[in-house]
């Protein structure tokens, strides 16, 4: 048996006969253990040098060894490989499409974020909005409004989230937050023509304490930078406010920033008078940082003076119910910042303030 296994691999040994060796260890049970140990030996040269003769066999019909072996692993993979995508990061989807510097101030400069509608041109006369992000006068980050913004853009607008003075960067309390809203509005409205809008259809908007500041642009007056051209105008043709502060007294917010000295000279709900621009106030019933209660005094003090104000009221609602999902990821239900700036667009087209080349400018202009 030995030596037919021996002739099916074709194997032979120059140096000793295995089966005398054999016939030896029958004498002598080590020399049999050590024949077992050559016979193991024997088989594997079999096997090595047959498979030497196949490759050579392979290589003769032009085979690769290589990709033979190559083809050999792949076949004996069993789990199959998908190709990895980059993931594509939040900030991607709504990248501004350009900077632009609108304000010089002692820690740099302060910027426009701007989204522009699709093959925009600088001879288009294409409607502005410009957005104020919140953080209480202290922080925050123009990104807040950046799913708006990319929003509007898709509407035809020029759409803007602008920077402004925060007392954690630059020390400043909500005065020069209020010189920064009134700043940008007229930047936008000077640089009109290079921009591609309308410079009688600009929209302040904000949230929170950046509603506030959108809020002062069209309410309060003074607090301008004399540093600029004030013939142009820093009040926009409308207004869109979520849960902004509109009281900085002890019934509002914010009151220990401003002081008790000057409690209402910010405050919009001290300061509403007849021929302030169109206003959509966004607020929820339950806020337990700004009350809701400013909000209807506001409205109502509004429509009072003869001016136009809708007050869109949200049941339950907390501070802070119409952000986006791109500012606040965790966010599972959509519907809220969905139905508001279903809300904003809707109040805008109603003012004439769309991207139609023969839309009416808004009464009551500055």
């Amino acid at each position: 048996m030995i030596s037919s296994w021996l002739n099916y691999f074709d194997v032979k040994l120059p140096y000793f006969d295995i089966q005398c060796f054999l016939a030896g260890a029958k004498m002598n049970r080590f020399l049999y253990a050590k024949s077992l140990l050559m016979l193991v030996f024997t088989f594997c040269c079999g096997l090595e040098l047959t498979r030497g003769q196949d490759i050579q066999s392979d290589s003769q019909n032009g085979a690769s060894p290589i990709a033979n072996s190559q083809e050999a692993q792949q076949s004996d993979s069993k789990v199959p490989v998908k190709p990895t995508k980059p993931k594509k990061k939040r900030a991607d989807k709504f990248k501004p499409d350009k900077f632009l510097s609108y304000k010089k101030v002692e820690k740099g400069e302060l910027r426009l974020h701007v989204f522009e509608p699709e093959g925009h041109q600088a001879t288009d006369q294409a409607p502005a909005i410009v957005f104020f992000f919140g953080g209480g006068w202290n922080g925050g980050t123009p990104r807040h409004f950046y799913q708006q913004a990319k929003f509007f853009a898709g509407h035809g607008f020029v759409a803007m989230s602008a920077e402004y003075r925060v007392k954690k960067t630059h020390g400043t309390s909500p005065f020069q937050c209020v010189e920064d809203g009134k700043s940008a509005v007229r930047w936008i409205r000077s640089h009109a023509k290079e921009l591609g809008i309308d410079p009688e259809r600009i929209v302040a908007s904000g949230g929170s304490a950046g509603g506030h500041v959108a809020a002062c642009t069209g309410v309060i007056e003074g607090h301008e930078n004399e540093e600029e051209d004030l013939t142009v105008s820093s009040i926009p043709n409308a207004m869109i406010l979520f849960n902004p502060v509109l009281d900085t007294t002890e019934k509002g917010y914010g009151v220990e920033k401003v002081g008790q000295a000057r409690k209402t000279e910010i405050s919009p709900n001290h300061q509403v008078r007849a021929g302030i621009v169109p206003t959509l106030l966004v607020h929820g019933t339950a806020d337990k940082t700004v009350p809701f209660e400013n909000a209807e005094t506001f409205a109502r003090l509004m429509k009072e003076a003869g001016n136009q104000c809708r007050l869109e009221s949200y049941e339950g609602k907390d501070h802070g119910f119409f952000n986006s999902k791109f500012f606040r990821p965790k966010t599972k239900d959509t519907s809220d910042y969905e139905q508001t700036i279903k809300q904003s667009l809707e109040f805008l087209t109603a003012l004439g303030i769309t991207a139609k080349d023969d839309a009416p400018a808004v009464t009551g202009k500055p």
